[in-house]
């Protein structure tokens, strides 16, 4: 291939664009930090579904739940609001969290520690 080619160009084009798009996410996650725990359930599974405002997804499948890797420190927070009441796991669960999550194993396992917990509550698993 040759740099006047369409193919480099179309994938330079490609390569910028993801990252501004990495840019972009990195920044609406870190101005998340000071949002109550349902606000950020809410965030985390809209983010993660590609509906954040800001955030173009990239093109999967309809069926796929989770676009983006869930990274440690909002994995870490997940569980951390995830065990302070089974309100809130069952609103998780009826947000579509739990497909999120299992989705989010394709990226990567993260997100294994949060099923445990939430198919360790009885509620939940009936929900489910």
């Amino acid at each position: 291939m040759f740099p006047d080619q369409s193919d480099v160009v179309n994938l330079l084009k490609i390569t910028e664009e993801d990252l501004e798009m990495e840019e972009r996410v990195s920044k609406i996650m870190e101005d998340q930090s000071g949002k109550s725990d349902k606000e950020y359930l809410d965030f985390i599974v809209n983010y993660q579904k590609g509906r954040a405002p800001g955030i173009q997804r990239p093109r999967k499948p309809k069926n796929e739940f989770c676009f983006f890797e869930m990274k440690e420190d909002e994995a870490e927070k997940l569980i951390t609001i995830l065990k302070k009441s089974e309100d809130l796991r069952l609103y998780f669960v009826k947000i579509g969290g739990l497909s999120m999550i299992k989705d989010s194993i394709d990226h990567n396992t993260l997100g294994l520690a949060s099923i445990k917990l939430l198919l360790s509550d009885e509620k939940v698993r009936e929900e489910f």
